[in-house]
């Protein structure tokens, strides 16, 4: 889309179709989340509806291919399986989490969590205290990785080793 611009401003029409394309884009990928003291929103439809799951569009398109690729959609991506083995322990507090992981981000730790959190993977729990404090578990379908997490850290350790990664 091209966008005109006189004088460094956008014109109305390009700013209202710069809106609707934002928030769109915001729509697809943000989880709905109601401000306290609301309604819940109705359940989605379509495939994960009937376990009451919401389904982030990666997943959809990737159940549209095969079941890896609906795992790796879920599970895959930036520190994902290492927040999940972190959160095998016990819950964990942002800070804590964030530590335990390591050099990531709290941007992209963030963004992760919301993700699996949207999966189904992650609860997040806010405590009504001042200042608030958010604990971050797993759900059943959360621990059901631990399997799996616990296969990748012996491959990943093993890989490591084999190429003189490890000290």
């Amino acid at each position: 889309m091209q966008v005109r611009t006189y004088g460094g401003a956008m014109t109305a029409e390009a700013t209202a179709q710069e809106k609707a394309r934002t928030t769109t884009r915001a729509s697809r990928t943000a989880p709905a989340r109601a401000p306290s003291g609301t309604q819940e929103p109705a359940a989605p439809e379509g495939p994960g509806a009937s376990a009451g799951l919401p389904v982030r569009e990666p997943v959809r398109r990737a159940a549209e291919a095969c079941p890896v690729e609906v795992a790796i959609a879920v599970v895959g991506g930036s520190w994902k399986m290492t927040v999940v083995k972190h959160l095998l322990g016990g819950p964990l507090r942002f800070n804590a989490l964030n530590r335990a992981v390591g050099p990531v981000t709290p941007r992209v730790l963030t963004r992760q969590l919301r993700d699996l959190e949207a999966d189904g993977v992650v609860h997040r729990e806010v405590f009504p205290e001042v200042p608030p404090r958010v604990e971050y578990s797993l759900t059943p379908l959360g621990e059901s990785l631990a399997g799996l997490v616990a296969q990748l850290d012996t491959w990943g350790g093993a890989y490591a080793n084999r190429l003189g990664l490890v000290r």
